[in-house]
């Protein structure tokens, strides 16, 4: 239930976002990229459901397994074919994060 909770008002809270907070004079000319941002969540999601999942549902399951093996071949065609990234992919072996792991 807290996870619909959530959701919900994030979702609320990103179109109250679109709608009330005018764009800045750099970003006039850019558009949102809706397909990366989907690309991003389906395939986080996949790995997370299957992260957080399980433990209850077994690891070998085929739920945990369409999960992970999914959200991780979103995320790899999501990577190569958008151009338009919602995240930087040079970021994840930029010094900085590396050091930090």
């Amino acid at each position: 239930m807290l996870f619909w909770m959530s959701g919900t008002l994030s979702v609320l809270g990103a179109g109250a976002l679109w709608v009330i907070v005018p764009a800045g004079p750099r970003h006039r000319d850019m558009r949102f990229d809706i397909a990366g941002a989907l690309g991003l969540a389906v395939g986080l999601t996949g790995l997370l459901l299957a992260v957080s999942k399980g433990s209850d549902w077994g690891w070998a399951a085929a739920p945990t397994l369409v999960c992970a093996v999914g959200g991780l071949l979103v995320l790899v065609v999501w990577g190569a074919t958008n151009g338009a990234h919602v995240v930087r992919s040079s970021i994840y072996v930029s010094a900085s994060v590396v050091r930090c792991c």
